[in-house]
């Protein structure tokens, strides 16, 4: 049995679609033409028989008469018989006084043109009424030749239309269809995933002249073109999108701060309540002492139930205003010093970044109670202790410095190193070069000098005061000259 598969021109539902519509068209458009080509030939007979008639008045009509007048039956009877004779002729008749004399032919078709004509005679200037003469004519004969030419005309315009049509058709598809076959398969083959650019959409060569078809093809080739950037692009997206959240979500998780999202929830005035955790990281697991399949899900208040209530407040606010805060705290319920971020998300909803500063807290509180000690014992101590900087300015000195010196601090902080009104002197009495003065060697060279023994003017007294000197140079971290030195001194008389 013939697959109707290998006909594509007989299974495409379009060809078959444009055959019909062709066919039907041409169908009606033959039964119309048809129809009035058969009602033209109609009325032609109809006219044909109205001339007949028209000519048995001309020419047989008034020798009827005459007949009559002379009352010649036998050529009466000739005369109607060469009437009867003509086409479609099929009764003639003479009727006087309302009876009929004179009969010829038959009444039986039901298709007749009658007309009657009186019959006169003028006889002495007076017109004598003989009667009148009818005759029948009859349409069945062409009835008869339009039933006939109806099978004839039908038959060969059926044929006609039928040839013409396949004839389009073919033409259709041989200039259309076929391509849009093409089309299809090629639009059938586009795959988003793997969309490639290198196959295009050929129509076949012998085509000619580019048409609508080529700027179908052309259109098509441009869209999977734009397609396959697009698909490119979006793939390119969803890649770094997705590199995006692993990386947000191993920051999520690998985050040493303690973080956790929450839904806020409000009472019937739509004040905070309570709020829900939505997620949180390990770093929060660890700050609360428990996993997260005990915390997500659950409000603070179950698993906190001492959570006081202005936190919540505080939290919500921030949820419903969307304004964000920064503050430390001492959390008593999980005994931790915390530096808390809250920010909200969307409306609704905060998230809590808690950072563990404990530790810092307390090396704040070390580092301060040793630089209380310090500061204590560097107020207290017997030695002077100055601080220049790199320009011999003092920037700092303890009241020791200024025992022994016989300066206030104010008279003190308006010297340098480099001030004549210091008057250092060796211990044979020879005055000191300022190059020679300890601190300076020391911001000079970067080496530290220790003992040196001198003479300096104490202004009060109005004489010099022996002391021992020593001076250490201070680095900053990657840097090869010093930024200060610290003078440390003792007075040599005391001892």
């Amino acid at each position: 049995m013939t697959n109707i598969k290998q006909y594509p021109l007989i299974k495409s539902i379009l060809a078959r679609k444009f055959l019909f519509y062709i066919l039907l068209f041409s169908s009606i458009i033959t039964l119309i033409g048809t129809s009035i080509q058969l009602y033209l030939e109609y009325n032609k007979d109809k006219t044909q028989i109205q001339n007949t008639l028209d000519q048995i008045e001309t020419a047989h009509l008034q020798s009827i008469v005459n007949n009559l007048w002379l009352s010649d039956q036998e050529l009466i009877n000739v005369q109607l018989q060469e009437m009867l004779s003509l086409p479609d002729i099929k009764h003639i008749a003479i009727y006087s006084d309302g009876e009929e004399k004179i009969s010829v032919g038959s009444r039986k078709s039901t298709t007749i043109i009658s007309r009657e004509y009186p019959l006169t005679y003028a006889f002495r200037n007076q017109e004598v009424n003989l009667g009148s003469l009818r005759i029948d004519g009859s349409l069945d004969n062409a009835l008869q030749r339009l039933r006939s030419r109806v099978y004839v005309i039908l038959l060969t315009q059926g044929i006609k239309t039928f040839l013409v049509s396949l004839f389009i058709f073919f033409v259709f598809y041989f200039l259309i269809g076929r391509h849009l076959r093409t089309i299809a398969d090629f639009a059938r083959r586009i795959d988003l995933q793997t969309i490639d650019t290198s196959t295009r959409l050929e129509l076949l060569p012998e085509r000619g002249q580019p048409d609508e078809l080529d700027q179908v093809a052309s259109a098509l080739n441009d869209m999977q073109g734009r397609l396959c950037a697009n698909t490119t692009e979006r793939k390119q997206a969803e890649e770094a999108q997705q590199t995006s959240e692993e990386n947000y979500r191993l920051l999520f998780t690998e985050l040493n701060s303690g973080f956790g999202l929450n839904e806020v929830i409000c009472d019937e005035a739509g004040l905070p309540c309570n709020y829900r955790f939505l997620a949180v990281n390990h770093a929060f697991e660890k700050m609360m002492g428990m996993p997260a399949e005990q915390i997500v899900g659950k409000t603070v208040l179950e698993i906190m139930p001492a959570m006081p209530r202005s936190r919540i407040e505080r939290y919500g606010s921030i949820a419903l205003t969307g304004i964000s805060e920064e503050f430390e705290e001492y959390s008593p319920l999980i005994g931790k010093q915390l530096e808390i971020s809250v920010y909200s998300p969307k409306r609704g909803q905060f998230a809590v970044i808690f950072h563990d500063i404990t530790k810092r807290k307390q090396a704040e509180v070390a580092l301060r109670d040793n630089e209380e000690k310090y500061r204590h014992l560097y107020e207290t101590m017997t030695q002077g202790v100055i601080l220049q900087d790199s320009e011999g300015k003092v920037i700092e000195a303890n009241v020791s410095a200024c025992e022994i010196l016989g300066l206030s601090m104010d008279q003190l902080f308006e010297k340098t190193a480099y001030d004549p009104r210091w008057k250092l002197i060796h211990e044979d009495g020879s005055p000191y070069d300022p190059s020679e003065m300890p601190s300076n060697i020391a911001l000079l060279t970067g080496k530290p000098v220790e003992n040196v023994f001198c003479g300096i003017y104490v202004p009060e007294k109005g004489e010099h005061r022996w002391i021992m000197i020593g001076s250490s140079p201070k680095f900053r971290e990657g840097e090869t000259q010093p930024y200060m030195t610290m003078i440390v001194f003792s007075n040599i008389a005391r001892r």
